[in-house]
Parts: C-alpha cells; sequence; structure tokens
C-alpha cells in the first residue's frame, strides 16, 4: 500500500517546480523586452541630438562645447553604436542603472536644442507684448460724467445725420435721462432745486414704492389712460369698456360686487356690437376681440377676484357651449342670456338668500357692527329690519376711501338705526356690539378671507372682546387659490389719496414726492386668519370657513 501523504507531497513538488519554471520563462521574458527599449531610447535621443545641432548651431563664446560635440558628431567610430557593444554593455549592467543611464544622456543631448527653443519662445512672447502694447496703447480712465457726455455726442451726431425727427426724439431722452440722474444726486445732499421739480411734474415720473411690495402695479391717476387710445375709429377698445375702466379708476365704482356687475354689463354691449369675419369663427375669434378691452380694463384698476371668476366664466361660455353650426345671432343672443343668468342667480338672488339666512342670527335689540360699505350688507341690515324690531347698527369707517359714508347714507334711508364712528375708536364701541358682520372680496381654499384693509384689524379686536363675527359672502367669491398673508398678491392704491384731506395747497404733504427718504403705502385689501371668523354665510348655507374646498368642488360640479 502506497501512503497518500507521500503522494500528495511528490505532487504539490512537481507543481511548484512547474510554476517556478514559467516565472523564470516570464522574467526573462520581460528583461529582454527592457533592454530592447533601452537600445532603442539611446539610438533615438543620439539621432535628435545629431539634427539639432546640425540645424541650429552655436554661438561663438561657447566654442568648447559647440568644438566637443562637434568631434563627437564627426567621428563615426564614437557616434554610431554598434548593436553588439550595446547589447555587452547592457548584459554587464543592471537593469535600473541601465535606464536611468539612457534618460539621462537623452536629457543632456536635447538640452541645448530645447534651451533655445525655450528661449527664443519667450523672446517671440516679449516681442509680441511690447508690439501690442504699442499698436493698442491703454486709454486714459474716464469719470461718469466724461462717458456720459461722450455718449451724448455720438447721440448728436447720429440724430444729426439721420436728420428727422427721430434723432430729436433721443437727443430729449439722453437729456431727460442726464436730468433725472442730477435729480438722483441732489436728493442725496438736500431738498432738489426748482428745475428738478418741475422735470419731475411735466415727465410724471412713478412715485417710489416701498421695496416689499414693489411686485405688484400702483394705482397712479396723475397719468391719463386715455392718452394712448384713438378715438378715429382705429382703436379696438369698445367705448363702454372706456367709460367703465374710467369710473373704476376714480373709484365712482365701489365695492367687488358693483364692479363685477358693471364689467358684465359692458361685455353685454361689446359682444352686442361684435361681427364676425367673414374667414373666422365665433367662438375663437371673439375671445381675442375681448382680449385688448379687459387688457384696457386691467391698466385702468386691478380685478377684483369677483371679476376674474366673471370672465372666466363668460369665456367658458364662448369656448364651451356655443355651437359650431349656430348662426351669429343665436350665439350671441345665448351668451348674452349666460351673462344675465350669472348675475341674476349668483348674484342677486343669492344676496336674498344671504339676507334670509342672516335674519336667523339676528334678535330683537341687538347691536350689529359693520365696516366701510357693502351691498350685500346693505341688503342683510334691510331685510332684517323689517322683521327684527329696535336693530341697531354702529358704521365704523377709516380713510382714505370713506366709504362708510355711503353705507350710512342708504341705511338711514332705509330706515334703519345708525351710529358713526371711526377705526380708531374700535375698543370703545365693542363694549356695546353684540355681532359682528363683515363682507369679503374672496375666500380662498385655505379658509383666509380677503376684505378690504381694516377687515383683519376688526376681526382681531371683536375676537379679543369675544364678540362673534360672521361673514357674509357669495359663493362666486371662493377662490381655488391659497394666501396666507397680504404682501405676495395685493392691491396698490393711489398714495395720493393717503395726503388729500382736502386742496392740494392745504395738504400738509402735498409735496411729499419732492422727499427723498419718503415713501407712502396705500394697502387697498388685507388678510384674515380663519380662526377670527366664526360662522360664513352663503347662499347654499352656513359653513365654517374649513369647507371653503368643499363648496369648490360642489360649484365645479354643477357647472
Amino acid at each position: 500500500h502506497i501512503d497518500t501523504d507521500i503522494i500528495i507531497q511528490q505532487v504539490v513538488m512537481s507543481l511548484a517546480a512547474e510554476s517556478l519554471q514559467e516565472l523564470e520563462n516570464a522574467l526573462d521574458a520581460e528583461h529582454d523586452k527592457k533592454q530592447s527599449a533601452t537600445e532603442s531610447g539611446a539610438s533615438s535621443a543620439i539621432a535628435v541630438s545629431k539634427s539639432s545641432k546640425t540645424t541650429h548651431g552655436f554661438k561663438k563664446g561657447k566654442k568648447g562645447s559647440s568644438s566637443s560635440l562637434s568631434a563627437e558628431a564627426s567621428s563615426p567610430s564614437t557616434a554610431a553604436i554598434s548593436p553588439s557593444a550595446s547589447m555587452d554593455a547592457a548584459g554587464s549592467q543592471p537593469s535600473s542603472l541601465r535606464e536611468e543611464g539612457a534618460a539621462s544622456g537623452a536629457s543632456s543631448l536635447s538640452t541645448p536644442s530645447t534651451q533655445g527653443d525655450q528661449a527664443q519662445g519667450k523672446g517671440s512672447q516679449k516681442g509680441a507684448g511690447k508690439g501690442k502694447q504699442d499698436k493698442y496703447p491703454k486709454k486714459p480712465k474716464l469719470t461718469k460724467a466724461e462717458r456720459r457726455a461722450i455718449q451724448e455726442e455720438q447721440r448728436a451726431k447720429k440724430a444729426q445725420a439721420r436728420g428727422g425727427g427721430g434723432g430729436g426724439q433721443k437727443q430729449q431722452q439722453g437729456s431727460s435721462k442726464k436730468q433725472d440722474s442730477s435729480k438722483k444726486q441732489t436728493s442725496k445732499s438736500g431738498p432738489p432745486s426748482k428745475a428738478t421739480q418741475e422735470v419731475a411734474v411735466d415727465g410724471l415720473k412713478p412715485h417710489r414704492q416701498v421695496t416689499l411690495f414693489s411686485h405688484m402695479p400702483q394705482l397712479d391717476r396723475r397719468v391719463p389712460l386715455t392718452k394712448s387710445l384713438g378715438f378715429d375709429g382705429s382703436s379696438k377698445i369698445h367705448p363702454a369698456i372706456v367709460q367703465i375702466g374710467l369710473q373704476h379708476a376714480s373709484d365712482k365704482v365701489l365695492g367687488s360686487t358693483e364692479r363685477c356687475i358693471t364689467l358684465l354689463q359692458a361685455l353685454k354691449d361689446v359682444i352686442t356690437d361684435y361681427k364676425t369675419p367673414a374667414d373666422k369663427a365665433l367662438s375663437q375669434d371673439l375671445l381675442v376681440a375681448l382680449r385688448p378691452n379687459l387688457d384696457f380694463l386691467k391698466t385702468c384698476r386691478a380685478f377684483s377676484p369677483s371679476m376674474g371668476n366673471a370672465i372666466r366664466h363668460v369665456k367658458h361660455e364662448i369656448s364651451h357651449k356655443l355651437a359650431h353650426d349656430m348662426s351669429e345671432y343665436e350665439a350671441k343672443q345665448q351668451l348674452l342670456e349666460a351673462i344675465d343668468d350669472f348675475v341674476e342667480n349668483r348674484i342677486i338672488r343669492a344676496q336674498l338668500n344671504i339676507a334670509q339666512f342672516s335674519s336667523q342670527k339676528l334678535k330683537n335689540g341687538e347691536t350689529i357692527l359693520v365696516f366701510g360699505h357693502s351691498s350685500l350688507l346693505v341688503k342683510v341690515l334691510t331685510t332684517a329690519n323689517k322683521t327684527i324690531h329696535d336693530l341697531k347698527v354702529v358704521v365704523v369707517d377709516a380713510r382714505p376711501t370713506l366709504s362708510g359714508k355711503l353705507m350710512l347714507k342708504q341705511l338711514i334711508a332705509a330706515g334703519v338705526h345708525c351710529k358713526y364712528t371711526m377705526l380708531n375708536s374700535l375698543s370703545y364701541v365693542l363694549t356695546e356690539v353684540d355681532k359682528v358682520f363683515i363682507s369679503a372680496t374672496a375666500l380662498l381654499a385655505n379658509g383666509y378671507v380677503v376684505g378690504p384693509v381694516g377687515t383683519a384689524m376688526l376681526a382681531l379686536m371683536a375676537k379679543n372682546f369675544n364678540v362673534p363675527v360672521l361673514l357674509c359672502i357669495e359663493t362666486y367669491k371662493f377662490l381655488e387659490r391659497v394666501q396666507t398673508d397680504a404682501f405676495l398678491d395685493n392691491e396698490l392704491g393711489d398714495p395720493d389719496d393717503l395726503v388729500q384731506t382736502g386742496p392740494r395747497s392745504e395738504t400738509l404733504l402735498g409735496d411729499w414726492d419732492q422727499i427723498a427718504d419718503l415713501k407712502l403705502l396705500n394697502l387697498l385689501n388685507d388678510v384674515t386668519p380663519p380662526e377670527y371668523v366664526g360662522v360664513v354665510i352663503t347662499e347654499i348655507g352656513m359653513v365654517p370657513c374649513s369647507s371653503a374646498p368643499v363648496v369648490l368642488r360642489v360649484k365645479d360640479a354643477g357647472d
């Protein structure tokens, strides 16, 4: 029997011998490769040195080095290395020493040519730099005033070359810019001069805005809104749109509901006078015809949320409810009826239903507080006065609109017992008030209430005095928008309204726009959190503020 351990040892030894033999063969192959690479590197370095010596040469001041190198080049026995000699030399030295020697020889032989090339490159760069400096001399630094003067001269020359009104207009624009810059400089140092004041008034420079609200358009009644309109028949703006635009801008129409109704009446006039072109469809071209009219209204004053919803309703009727085979007369009649139904059902009847629901929350002898003017609250209080005995109303007003005066006038005409006070005396009045009724411009999807500025302060004070706040609003004023403050989206009124308590000459801050560090902010709306409102009374019933998304879904499903 053969021992298995002996067999395993023999097998292992045989495998080890074979692996050692393979390793030796691999080392020999690597040694041969390195040897051949060393020989080729040395021969190429010598060839490069020969070519560089013959082409460039050396200067006379370096005779020793040039003669030695030329002697080496002239003697073929020393310059040319035979393969056998190189093999012997390589075999007598280690591989690392052979590589270092080859590298040092190549670098030493190639040094003169490369140094000459580098020196020549530096000289050419210096020469090019000097030539560029001579060709393009450095311009002297000019002050801001000198640069502006040069620009004005260039503009004047261009204007003379063109020879006409266009150049004159550009020259006037340049001079106006110069005057504006001088005005900025004088405002920093002191009060503006008389010439600067004349430029500001004649040029109708826009009012300075508060930086936090600079992203919003600011109403300025000094600017004539109809200056750019042509009344020769070429204007695309309908006269009815121009009329209500001017009324909205001058605050002759107060309240979001009244503005929405006047807008819809003007759109009816536009649709009635519209004529469809021969090669176009009414459902497509009418929307194009309405666009400039709506843009003009927006320049007069920003749309309220209720106006935006009404416009979307009209556009939906035009684009989705009109049949393609319908005649122009039938299409117009359908649109006019749709607008009348919107005003009748969504505004007038909605206010009647809200008035009936609100009467259920009132008792005999109660005192109700209202803020500003609202046609909906006038309807609510006049309706309640017929059934509620000894009803008293406190009208709170605020500058600059003083819209509460109109509210007071309408309530007294209806026989309601009223009191009138200003917003600064609110804390004294709330002690004798039972309920607070407010109206709003919009109710957002997150339950926040957008109303006239001062509504949020009124709701906050009422909550501190434990007086319930009831919001009366139509559902067409519900918005699928989220907002928690009045900084992102709001409406800016004319800042002159804040300082005009009488004639311009008697106003204390009549020249406020000439004071450099003074800015006026006239916000028209604010945002009330839902926790300050007890209940929302709509035409479909009483709901909390948190149910605004549910009302929006129901309304969209009905539409």
